[in-house]
């Protein structure tokens, strides 16, 4: 998928913001599905994420993007630091399915069984 240079004053993007957070204990992994929207106003770029509450703004569209990035994965990040992720998300509300963890057979993936005698 190419990246956009821009967006139309008169366009809203709807993109997709996924985070997968492992819990190794029970063997899951959480699978977030949450979305941001990005549009511009006379002067600025927006991108606004409903799910985290949070409002990012810039001047170019170049800039929006790299902000966006950094504001969301910081949030992510703190939270994956405190250990807190999976109840912060969880409280958010967001979209989440549960998958078993690991997602593959690690051996079959590796060549079979045979690898591990």
């Amino acid at each position: 998928m190419r990246q956009r240079n821009d967006i139309r004053p008169e366009e809203t993007l709807t993109l997709p913001f996924i985070v997968g957070v492992p819990d190794f204990i029970n063997g899951i992994l959480f699978h977030f599905e949450m979305e941001y929207i990005q549009y511009r106003e006379p002067y600025l770029y927006v991108s606004y994420c409903p799910w985290l509450d949070l409002s990012v703004y810039a001047e170019t569209y170049q800039d929006l993007i790299r902000k966006t990035d950094e504001v969301y994965w910081s949030v992510i990040e703190r939270h994956i630091l405190r250990g807190t992720i999976r109840d912060f998300l969880l409280q958010t509300g967001c979209p989440c399915r549960i998958n078993k963890w690991p997602p593959v057979d690690v051996p079959a993936a590796l060549g079979g069984p045979q690898l591990f005698n």
